[in-house]
C-alpha cells in the first residue's frame, strides 16, 4: 500500500519535471 503511494508520487513529480523540460 505504502509502495504504491510512493511510486505515485514518484510518477507525479517525474511528471512535473518532465512539464518543466517541456515548458
Amino acid at each position: 500500500m505504502v509502495e504504491k503511494k510512493k511510486m505515485i508520487k514518484m510518477q507525479m513529480y517525474t511528471a512535473g519535471e518532465v512539464a518543466r523540460f517541456l515548458l
